[in-house]
Protein backbone atom coordinates (compact mmCIF):
# COMPACT_ATOMS: atom_id res chain seq x y z
CA UNK A 1 0.00 0.00 0.00
CA UNK A 2 1.28 3.44 -0.71
CA UNK A 3 2.36 5.63 1.77
CA UNK A 4 0.38 9.10 1.28
CA UNK A 5 1.65 10.77 4.03
CA UNK A 6 5.28 10.27 3.47
CA UNK A 7 4.51 11.14 -0.49
CA UNK A 8 2.42 14.29 0.58
CA UNK A 9 5.61 15.11 2.96
CA UNK A 10 8.05 15.05 -0.25
CA UNK A 11 5.88 17.08 -2.58
CA UNK A 12 5.06 20.09 -0.11
CA UNK A 13 8.06 19.99 1.30
CA UNK A 14 7.74 23.10 3.54
CA UNK A 15 4.58 25.87 2.51
CA UNK A 16 5.74 28.44 4.70
CA UNK A 17 2.93 28.28 7.11
CA UNK A 18 3.03 27.45 10.91
CA UNK A 19 4.49 23.58 11.31
CA UNK A 20 1.13 22.46 12.91
CA UNK A 21 -0.78 24.15 10.35
CA UNK A 22 1.05 22.81 7.78
CA UNK A 23 1.13 19.28 8.96
CA UNK A 24 -2.60 19.60 9.51
CA UNK A 25 -3.01 20.33 5.41
CA UNK A 26 -0.48 17.21 4.65
CA UNK A 27 -3.11 14.95 6.62
CA UNK A 28 -5.72 16.24 4.84
CA UNK A 29 -4.34 15.72 1.68
CA UNK A 30 -2.53 12.32 2.61
CA UNK A 31 -6.35 11.39 3.71
CA UNK A 32 -7.87 12.46 0.07
CA UNK A 33 -5.42 10.64 -1.86
CA UNK A 34 -5.81 7.40 0.56
CA UNK A 35 -9.74 8.00 -0.40
CA UNK A 36 -9.18 8.03 -4.17
CA UNK A 37 -6.71 4.67 -4.02
CA UNK A 38 -9.55 2.88 -2.04
CA UNK A 39 -12.46 4.16 -4.71
CA UNK A 40 -9.73 2.78 -7.55
CA UNK A 41 -9.73 -0.58 -5.91
CA UNK A 42 -13.43 -0.81 -5.31
CA UNK A 43 -13.84 -0.18 -9.06
CA UNK A 44 -11.32 -2.84 -10.07
CA UNK A 45 -8.29 -1.23 -10.75
CA UNK A 46 -5.02 -2.97 -9.85
CA UNK A 47 -3.32 -1.48 -7.09
CA UNK A 48 -0.71 0.35 -9.23
CA UNK A 49 -3.70 1.40 -11.57
CA UNK A 50 -5.29 2.97 -8.57
CA UNK A 51 -2.12 4.34 -7.36
CA UNK A 52 -1.77 6.32 -10.90
CA UNK A 53 -5.52 7.65 -10.63
CA UNK A 54 -4.82 8.55 -7.33
CA UNK A 55 -1.53 10.66 -8.00
CA UNK A 56 -3.43 12.23 -10.80
CA UNK A 57 -5.68 13.98 -8.62
CA UNK A 58 -3.15 16.45 -8.04
CA UNK A 59 -1.73 17.55 -11.83
CA UNK A 60 0.90 19.75 -10.27
CA UNK A 61 2.25 20.50 -7.26
CA UNK A 62 3.90 23.69 -6.87
CA UNK A 63 0.32 25.10 -8.17
CA UNK A 64 -1.14 23.70 -5.69
CA UNK A 65 1.21 24.61 -2.79
CA UNK A 66 0.98 28.43 -4.27
CA UNK A 67 -2.83 28.05 -4.06
CA UNK A 68 -2.62 26.91 -0.67
CA UNK A 69 -0.29 29.58 0.56
CA UNK A 70 -2.51 31.98 -1.19
CA UNK A 71 -5.94 30.62 0.58
CA UNK A 72 -4.01 30.51 4.01
CA UNK A 73 -2.99 34.28 3.71
CA UNK A 74 -6.05 35.49 3.08
CA UNK A 75 -7.81 33.20 5.61
CA UNK A 76 -5.19 34.15 7.96
CA UNK A 77 -5.70 38.52 7.24
CA UNK A 78 -9.22 38.46 7.21
CA UNK A 79 -9.59 36.69 10.92
CA UNK A 80 -5.87 38.47 12.24
CA UNK A 81 -7.01 41.83 10.60
CA UNK A 82 -10.26 42.44 9.03
CA UNK A 83 -12.72 40.83 11.21
CA UNK A 84 -11.89 42.49 14.34
CA UNK A 85 -11.12 46.00 12.59
CA UNK A 86 -14.33 46.09 11.03
CA UNK A 87 -16.15 45.14 13.70
CA UNK A 88 -14.24 47.76 16.10
CA UNK A 89 -15.12 50.05 13.58
CA UNK A 90 -18.83 49.46 13.32
CA UNK A 91 -19.23 49.35 17.24
CA UNK A 92 -17.33 53.15 16.76
CA UNK A 93 -20.17 54.18 14.41
CA UNK A 94 -23.34 52.83 15.91
CA UNK A 95 -21.58 54.70 19.07
CA UNK A 96 -21.11 57.65 17.11
CA UNK A 97 -25.20 57.22 15.58
CA UNK A 98 -26.43 56.93 19.15
CA UNK A 99 -24.56 59.77 20.56
CA UNK A 100 -25.93 62.33 17.53
CA UNK A 101 -29.21 61.30 18.59
CA UNK A 102 -28.63 61.84 22.44
CA UNK A 103 -26.20 65.13 22.76
CA UNK A 104 -26.65 67.53 21.08
CA UNK A 105 -23.59 69.02 19.18
CA UNK A 106 -23.72 72.11 21.18
CA UNK A 107 -22.94 69.80 24.47
CA UNK A 108 -19.36 68.78 23.11
CA UNK A 109 -18.25 72.26 23.46
CA UNK A 110 -19.32 73.13 26.56
CA UNK A 111 -16.98 73.86 29.42
CA UNK A 112 -19.36 72.78 31.68
CA UNK A 113 -19.82 69.34 30.57
CA UNK A 114 -16.11 68.05 30.23
CA UNK A 115 -17.18 64.26 30.87
CA UNK A 116 -18.87 64.33 27.59
CA UNK A 117 -15.20 64.27 26.16
CA UNK A 118 -13.65 62.13 28.69
CA UNK A 119 -16.10 59.29 28.16
CA UNK A 120 -15.89 59.53 24.44
CA UNK A 121 -11.83 59.16 24.54
CA UNK A 122 -12.56 55.97 27.27
CA UNK A 123 -14.72 54.00 25.01
CA UNK A 124 -12.29 54.52 22.13
CA UNK A 125 -9.90 53.14 25.05
CA UNK A 126 -11.96 50.23 25.00
CA UNK A 127 -12.26 49.68 21.09
CA UNK A 128 -8.58 50.01 21.08
CA UNK A 129 -7.76 47.28 23.36
CA UNK A 130 -10.55 45.40 21.71
CA UNK A 131 -9.78 45.23 17.90
CA UNK A 132 -6.00 44.37 19.58
CA UNK A 133 -6.66 41.75 21.76
CA UNK A 134 -9.31 40.13 19.51
CA UNK A 135 -6.27 40.21 17.09
CA UNK A 136 -3.97 38.47 19.26
CA UNK A 137 -6.02 35.67 19.85
CA UNK A 138 -6.14 34.99 16.44
CA UNK A 139 -2.91 35.32 15.73
CA UNK A 140 -1.86 38.60 14.31
CA UNK A 141 1.38 40.05 14.44
CA UNK A 142 1.90 43.16 16.26
CA UNK A 143 1.09 44.97 13.08
CA UNK A 144 -2.30 43.67 12.33
CA UNK A 145 -3.23 44.15 16.50
CA UNK A 146 -2.17 47.86 16.32
CA UNK A 147 -3.90 48.01 12.75
CA UNK A 148 -7.24 46.16 14.23
CA UNK A 149 -7.32 48.95 17.24
CA UNK A 150 -7.34 51.55 15.01
CA UNK A 151 -9.75 50.54 12.61
CA UNK A 152 -12.01 53.36 13.77
CA UNK A 153 -9.73 56.09 12.69
CA UNK A 154 -10.47 55.28 8.97
CA UNK A 155 -14.14 56.90 9.63
CA UNK A 156 -12.61 59.74 11.33
CA UNK A 157 -10.30 60.33 7.97
CA UNK A 158 -13.20 59.71 5.34
CA UNK A 159 -15.43 62.37 7.79
CA UNK A 160 -12.83 64.69 8.04
CA UNK A 161 -11.78 64.28 4.50
CA UNK A 162 -15.63 64.48 3.13
CA UNK A 163 -15.71 67.65 5.30
CA UNK A 164 -12.92 69.35 3.88
CA UNK A 165 -13.52 68.78 0.46
CA UNK A 166 -17.56 70.36 1.02
CA UNK A 167 -15.88 73.06 2.48
CA UNK A 168 -14.03 73.98 -0.06
CA UNK A 169 -15.52 72.79 -2.99
CA UNK A 170 -19.30 74.10 -2.52
CA UNK A 171 -20.85 76.90 -4.15
CA UNK A 172 -21.93 78.43 -1.38
CA UNK A 173 -19.75 81.06 0.36
CA UNK A 174 -16.92 79.32 2.65
CA UNK A 175 -17.33 80.60 6.27
CA UNK A 176 -14.51 82.34 7.48
CA UNK A 177 -13.18 79.84 9.94
CA UNK A 178 -13.00 77.46 7.58
CA UNK A 179 -10.40 79.41 5.47
CA UNK A 180 -7.92 79.68 8.32
CA UNK A 181 -5.28 77.37 8.74
CA UNK A 182 -5.91 76.85 13.06
CA UNK A 183 -9.50 76.06 11.71
CA UNK A 184 -7.85 72.70 10.31
CA UNK A 185 -5.44 72.42 12.22
CA UNK A 186 -8.18 72.11 15.22
CA UNK A 187 -10.10 69.38 13.23
CA UNK A 188 -6.86 67.32 12.55
CA UNK A 189 -6.30 67.74 16.05
CA UNK A 190 -9.63 66.51 17.42
CA UNK A 191 -11.21 64.42 14.97
CA UNK A 192 -7.95 61.82 13.70
CA UNK A 193 -5.01 62.74 16.20
CA UNK A 194 -6.58 62.92 19.91
CA UNK A 195 -8.90 59.72 18.85
CA UNK A 196 -6.75 57.99 17.01
CA UNK A 197 -3.67 58.29 20.53
CA UNK A 198 -6.43 57.14 22.49
CA UNK A 199 -6.98 53.96 20.37
CA UNK A 200 -3.10 53.35 20.04
CA UNK A 201 -2.87 53.50 23.71
CA UNK A 202 -5.83 50.80 24.17
CA UNK A 203 -4.06 48.70 21.90
CA UNK A 204 -1.04 49.03 23.78
CA UNK A 205 -0.94 46.31 26.26
CA UNK A 206 -2.34 43.84 23.73
CA UNK A 207 1.06 44.35 21.42
CA UNK A 208 2.97 42.11 23.26
CA UNK A 209 2.43 38.37 22.87
CA UNK A 210 0.46 36.94 25.57
CA UNK A 211 2.91 34.58 28.10
CA UNK A 212 1.70 31.78 29.99
CA UNK A 213 3.27 30.93 33.03
CA UNK A 214 4.28 27.28 33.34
CA UNK A 215 4.14 25.22 36.33
CA UNK A 216 7.23 25.04 38.56
CA UNK A 217 9.02 21.57 38.30
CA UNK A 218 8.14 19.42 41.21
CA UNK A 219 10.53 18.64 43.62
Amino acid sequence: MPDWHALVRQRLATLGLAAAREEEIRAELAEHLEDAYQHGLARGCTPAEAEACAEQQVANWNALAARIRREETMSTTTRTLWLPGTSVMLFAALFGLAIIRVVPPPAWVDERRPWLAAAWLALYLVLGGLGAYWSRRAGGTLAQRLLSGAFPLILHLAIACLTALAALFSPAPAFPEHLRLSFWAGIALGWVLIPGAALALGALPFLRDSTVKKPLPAS
